[in-house]
Parts: structure tokens; C-alpha cells; sequence
């Protein structure tokens, strides 16, 4: 079976036959999986508990099943005990005993497989060791993995186990037959448990139920929360119409009236500002490019303008309107443009002839322009005007009250989503524990039924304690 590759001895694993290996192997998986069958339905009868009442109910139905397993667990735990004493002490002897053979090849074998043979199940045995027999969780485990463990276990190793048998046979047939002994006792626990699996039920039931008992307390906390955070949320809801309704008579009073008035004049000054400016812009940017060669010829000295006109000038082709009101008068503006005439004249400023033309058209223009009264005065009367009316809306009383009331409008809209957030939140976190505590409900009720064998169901109320 484990060794096809040795055909000169027969039957090597007499000791841990065919039967051995299919009780392990196949024994296991019968008792394991048996242990989730149900061997009885439920009737269908139905009885109806109080959370509260859970725990006693299962503990009394688990307590006669433990006073039943008691004796016999204790039992098997004897048996198992004994029966590990036994393997070591066949060891033991198994360690002492020489291997001799005639066949010195065959010999040197036998004597390695012997030594990892000892090694590999003292290593298992020693593994078996039981729990505490009071602990059936622990003992249930235990036999489940121990019968699973020798199924997987003494296959893994037959190699050594079938050549040590070669001239070994009495010891390792020894051997197996404890083996098979314990796992008859596996088995037969693993059945036991499998037929009174109520018992185990208990802790898991209990376990659930604390925390549907939980899952209760943090709905009746969470409601209450939901419950003021409305209350709130009304409130704050309120708040904001009413803040609504006060900014939109401040928007219809005699001060808003006032102050639209105010702005209205402002956009009319500013706009005859912008339009006072542009034309000065237009007819001092087309000359931008004769000043330029001008600005060039006065830094090479070549002209008659003084260092202060020469200022001027750069400042001109940087910000024409900025250096224009520095000089109301254009007493520099005119010196620059007298000086660009001269240029032009005596051509060391040199342009194209339809250029020239134009250029000298608004040159002319330009010096016969009264710029204190036709610019300066003007931009400068619009300016006090705009100051004015600046001053007014800075002082306007409905100013102060709207930038009050818009900074209350969104501080309120803000606390009302906060707390419209909060909410959502919370009904997240209900719908969460609502959903398990219908699973844990479904569970446990299922779990119930099958301990006592007729159909329980639990009494739904969402107090901590029932």
C-alpha cells in the first residue's frame, strides 16, 4: 500500500494494516462530519423566550447533557491515559531491542527506519497528551484533532514504520495495535460528543445573545441620540427661516434702497473714469514708439532734456496715466513733446511718411491739449466723488447689518448640515446593528431549537434587558 518499490517482502505494514489505515483515514472524517448532522428535528411546537431568559434555559439543557458525558469522558480519558503509558513503554522497549540480520545491507536499514520510526512517534504520542477531562470544549477539540492528527500522521511516516517491521515485526505489531485501540477511543468520543453536541451549544449561544442584549442597549442609546439631535435640527431649521426672513426685509428697507443707490452712482463714476483715462491712454500710446527712440537719444545725451524730464519720460512709457497726475499741469509731458517735435524736425527721429503724418497730427494735439483742466480736474473730481461714495457705503448701516446677517446665515446653514451629517451617521450605525441583531436573532432562535428539540423563538423587544 505505502510501498509498491519493496516487492521482496510481503505484507511490510502487517503491524498497520489495511483496516488500521482506512479506520484512521476514513473513521475521522465519518466522525467529524457527523458531529454537524442533526440526528432529530425539531418539532413543531413553538415556545417563545425573553432575552433574559436564554442563558438559564440553555444552561439547565446543557447541564444534563454534561452530568451524562461526565463518567464516560472521565472513561475514555483512563483509557487514553493508559494506553499512551503503554506505547511509551513499547518504545521504550523497541529503543533496547538490537537489530540483527544476516543480509548487512538490509540490516543498516532496518536500524536507520528504527531510529526516525522511534523519533516520529514519540513525537506523536507525545502530542496526544489529553486536557482536562472537566473542560468539554477542550476535550471535544481534542478528540477531533487527535483522530485527524493519527489519520495524517502514521501514513506520513509508513516507510520507516514498514521497515522497521522487516525484522521488528513482533514490537512495531505491537504497536499498531494500540494505535488502533486509540483510535477506537477517538472515535467513540467523537461519536458521544456528535450525539450530545447540545452541550457545546451553550457558550456560543450564550456568547450571541450578550450581544443581541448589546446591540439593544446601543439602539434604545442611539435612538435617544437621534431623538434630541431631530429635536435640534428643527430647531436650527427654524432659526434659519427666520434668519431668512429677517435678511430679506433688511434687503427691502430704506437703507438697502439707499445703499443700491450708492452703488449705482459708483459704477456710473467709475465707468466716466475709465472712459476719461482711455482717451488719454489711446493718444499718449501712439506715440510710444517715437518717445522710445527719444528715451534713447536723451540716455545718449543727444538732447536738450534736463534729468528731471528725462524721469519723466521713462515713467511716461511705464505708466502714462500714473505719470500724467504726478505732473497736473503737463509741464514735463510738454517739455518731452516739444523735444520730440524738435527730433522729428530735424529727423534724428526718422518715421514712415504716413507714420509721421499721424504722429504729428496727435503730437500737435497733445500740446495744444489744456491737461490740468481737461484731465487732471476732471479725473481728479471723479476721484473725490468715488471717495465719497466709498465713505458712504463703508458707513452705511445696512452694510454692517447685511455682512452680520450673511456671516449668520452661514454659520447656521453650516451647523445645519453638520448635524444633518450626524444624523445620517447614526442611522447608518442603526441600520448596521439592526441587521446584526436579525442575524444573531436567526442564529441563536435556530440554535435553540435544536437543543431542545422543539421550535424556539425570541420575544423581540429592544430593552437591554429582554
Amino acid at each position: 500500500m505505502f510501498f509498491g518499490a519493496l516487492p521482496l517482502f510481503a505484507n511490510p505494514l502487517n503491524v498497520f494494516s489495511d483496516a488500521l489505515f482506512v479506520m484512521v483515514s476514513l473513521g475521522f472524517l465519518k466522525r467529524f462530519f457527523s458531529f454537524f448532522s442533526g440526528k432529530k428535528k425539531p418539532s413543531s411546537k413553538e415556545r417563545q423566550l425573553l432575552l433574559s431568559e436564554v442563558e438559564h434555559f440553555v444552561h439547565s439543557f446543557a447541564e444534563k447533557q454534561r452530568k451524562k458525558l461526565a463518567p464516560f469522558v472521565a472513561g475514555k480519558f483512563s483509557e487514553i491515559k493508559h494506553l499512551l503509558k503503554q506505547l511509551k513503554s513499547l518504545l521504550q522497549q523497541l529503543e533496547s531491542r538490537d537489530v540483527e540480520s544476516d543480509n548487512a545491507k538490509l540490516e543498516k536499514i532496518v536500524e536507520t527506519s528504527k531510529r526516525h520510526s522511534l523519533q516520529q512517534l514519540s513525537s506523536v504520542f507525545e502530542k496526544l497528551s489529553p486536557p482536562n477531562p472537566a473542560d468539554l470544549e477542550a476535550v471535544r477539540q481534542y478528540c477531533v484533532d487527535s483522530e485527524s492528527f493519527l489519520a495524517k500522521e502514521i501514513p506520513s511516516f509508513g516507510k520507516n514504520i514498514a521497515y522497521t517491521s522487516i525484522i521488528l515485526k513482533d514490537s512495531m505489531k505491537g504497536i499498531g495495535s494500540l494505535v488502533g485501540e486509540l483510535q477506537n477511543v477517538f472515535q467513540e468520543l467523537n461519536k458521544e460528543f456528535s450525539e450530545n453536541r447540545e452541550v457545546f451549544l451553550e457558550s456560543e449561544i450564550v456568547s450571541d445573545t450578550k450581544k443581541i442584549l448589546d446591540n439593544n442597549e446601543k439602539t434604545v442609546s442611539l435612538e435617544e441620540s437621534m431623538r434630541i439631535l431631530s429635536s435640534e435640527i428643527s430647531a436650527v431649521e427654524k432659526q434659519l427661516i427666520e434668519q431668512k426672513e429677517q435678511m430679506s426685509l433688511l434687503n427691502n428697507s430704506e437703507e438697502a434702497k439707499a445703499l443700491s443707490e450708492l452703488g449705482e452712482e459708483k459704477a456710473f463714476f467709475s465707468e466716466k473714469k475709465k472712459s476719461l483715462e482711455k482717451e488719454i491712454f489711446e493718444k499718449a500710446s501712439s506715440l510710444e514708439k517715437p518717445l522710445r527712440k527719444l528715451e534713447r537719444l536723451a540716455e545718449e545725451d543727444k538732447t536738450s532734456l534736463e534729468k528731471r524730464e528725462l524721469l519723466f519720460l521713462q515713467d511716461f512709457l511705464r505708466n502714462p496715466l500714473l505719470a500724467l497726475k504726478r505732473d497736473p499741469k503737463a509741464e514735463s509731458f510738454k517739455i518731452v513733446l516739444l523735444e520730440l517735435k524738435k527730433q522729428l524736425d530735424s529727423e534724428a527721429i526718422v518715421l514712415k511718411e504716413k507714420e509721421n503724418e499721424k504722429r504729428l497730427a496727435v503730437l500737435q494735439e497733445l500740446l495744444d491739449f489744456n491737461f490740468f483742466e481737461g484731465f487732471f480736474w476732471k479725473a481728479n473730481e471723479i476721484e473725490v466723488e468715488l471717495n465719497r461714495i466709498e465713505k458712504g457705503i463703508r458707513h452705511s448701516e445696512f452694510s454692517r447689518k447685511a455682512l452680520e446677517k450673511e456671516k449668520e446665515l452661514r454659520e447656521t446653514q453650516a451647523l445645519l448640515e453638520e448635524k444633518g451629517s450626524l444624523l445620517g451617521n447614526y442611522k447608518k450605525e442603526l441600520e448596521k446593528i439592526s441587521e446584526s441583531s436579525s442575524v444573531l436573532r436567526n442564529k441563536t432562535e435556530s440554535m435553540l431549537s435544536e437543543l431542545a428539540r422543539e421550535k424556539i423563538s425570541i420575544a423581540s423587544s429592544k430593552g437591554g434587558n429582554n
